[in-house]
């Protein structure tokens, strides 16, 4: 190792990011509806400012392993100038009333706060050995959002104060702490000599190629969606959404197996496993997919004309999903609740012409399988429910690149 290899290679950045969100809920009398009254605001002039500064430097230890350290610092200012701001609905209570009675007297509106993150990463590539691998070391701070610390939403619904109930507010915590991650992650590749690309292969014998990785993240103050069920540092006990910090761990796995078996048949096999757990309350996290399983085949050709063609097939299992956090009662209900397992069948062709136009065509869930997805989106209203994904449908799409 020479001192020029070894010199290394540094980056730098500065972002600064400017955030303005102000928005009002508007309502009115019942009879008749006017919805001129502003009922709420449930951005109350909501100002942040965040000022990221990175740094970056890879060092060459050798001719087959690097090491990349990065460095960074973020400042967050942050505050609701309307916080204070009353409303024209009788008996609707202020911003700031909203965070006091489910955080406490002591909220302060008005943030700034700065931390620091670092990351290393390990990069291992053996000369003609057919195989890299990583490993990273990661101490990072995740820092709220607006709607996580100031959004505001009032149960009453317009300017006659008509309530429906304090299970529909939904509440931002001013006072909530960053979430600090320490996640270690690690994967490998490897593939044979005559590996090109999905598809593509030299010679004659099969190619493939092998990925594996996995994280774990041990997250302290973890910003959770949840219902108030008087937790501790949580000033009521019903039911209303809010935020608050706890302590969790994250972890996933994902394999991925590719082989071209000949010049135009190649095969895939995908699997991504995941799980979330709220250690403070002893519960599962909302939001995490089950674990999938994803098998393709497909056969490629060419036209004459200088076109490509492809037909293939593609294999979908979903395990059940029963590690949910639904119930609202005794937990966010964020989760719609539990689904079965299931497989789903979809077939598909094309046709390419010379790189310019194109046809796709195939039928989805051939099986007419009956089945739910687990949805991993949090919807902002509270409420999800399990919806039943479509039968046996048929799709075509046009493609044309200039």
């Amino acid at each position: 190792m020479n001192s020029k290899s070894a010199r290394p290679k540094v980056k730098l950045g500065v972002t600064y990011t400017e955030i303005r969100h102000d928005a009002q809920r508007y309502g009115g009398p019942p009879a008749p509806l006017t919805l001129s009254d502003i009922t709420a605001y449930q951005y109350p002039g909501v100002e942040m400012d965040e000022l990221l500064i990175t740094g970056t430097s890879m060092f060459s230890l050798n001719d087959t392993q690097n090491l990349t350290l990065g460095l960074n610092w973020k400042q967050v200012d942050a505050t609701a100038t309307k916080a204070n701001l009353a409303t024209a609905a009788a008996g609707n209570p202020t911003s700031l009333s909203l965070y006091q009675t489910y955080y406490g007297a002591g909220v302060d509106v008005d943030q700034k706060e700065s931390h620091w993150s670092a990351k290393a990463q390990w990069d291992y590539a053996p000369k003609e050995s057919g195989w890299t691998g990583y490993a990273s070391l990661g101490h990072f701070y995740r820092s709220p959002d607006t709607q996580e610390r100031y959004f505001a939403a009032p149960s009453f619904s317009g300017s006659a104060a008509v309530p429906i109930g304090p299970q529909s507010r939904i509440v931002g915590n001013p006072n909530i702490d960053w979430e600090l991650h320490q996640r270690l992650e690690g994967g490998v590749t490897t593939s044979s000599n005559n590996w090109m690309a999905y598809g593509r292969k030299r010679g004659n014998d099969t190619a493939w190629r092998f990925q594996a990785k996995a994280y774990y993240d041990d997250v302290d103050d973890f910003i959770s969606r949840d219902r108030a069920h008087g937790q501790t540092g949580i000033g009521a006990n019903d039911s209303a959404m809010i935020w608050r910090n706890v302590d969790a761990t994250l972890q996933g796995v994902g394999l991925d197996l590719q082989a071209n078996l000949t010049k135009r048949l190649a095969t895939r096999a995908n699997l991504q496993i995941t799980r979330g757990r709220n250690s403070s309350d002893d519960r599962d996290l909302y939001g995490i997919a089950p674990m999938e399983l994803n098998l393709f085949l497909d056969y490629f050709g060419y036209l004459n004309t200088g076109g490509t063609w492809n037909v293939g097939g593609r294999i979908r299992y979903v395990a059940e999903h029963d590690d949910v956090d639904a119930d609202p009662r005794t937990g966010s209900g964020y989760d719609a609740g539990e689904t079965d397992s299931f497989t789903t069948l979809d077939l598909y062709a094309s046709v390419q012409w010379r790189d310019r136009f194109g046809i796709r065509f195939g039928i989805n869930n051939a099986t007419d399988e009956e089945y739910a997805e687990a949805d991993a989106d949090v919807q902002m209203d509270g409420n999800p429910y399990l919806v039943d994904a479509p039968g046996r449908h048929y799709y075509v799409a046009l493609v044309a690149n200039f």
